[in-house]
């Protein structure tokens, strides 16, 4: 497990943000013949969060999964649970 550096709790990602962001740290060297998989929790927000909703975490590529940290500790502290876009 990699610790990188913290943009802080109020920080928003931009989608390209995150791209880099796994692109830099996804090198576990694995056999062809074992699946990996990438999971990253980061501080602060996602850029797509809105009125309407918020994104707890984001997934693509069938490889690399992004949670949000701030918003999850928010939906599960709070009394009710936010509207999911």
């Amino acid at each position: 497990m990699r610790d990188s550096k913290s943009r802080g709790a109020d920080h928003v990602w931009t989608d390209s943000e995150l791209f880099d962001l796994t692109d830099q740290s996804f090198d576990l060297r694995v056999s062809s013949e074992v699946a990996k998989m990438h999971t990253v929790f980061v501080d602060g927000d996602s850029e797509r969060d809105s009125e309407s909703g918020v994104i707890p975490g984001l997934a693509w590529s069938n490889t690399h999964v992004v949670m949000f940290k701030q918003t999850i500790e928010s939906i599960c502290a709070g009394p009710q649970t936010p509207q999911l876009p």
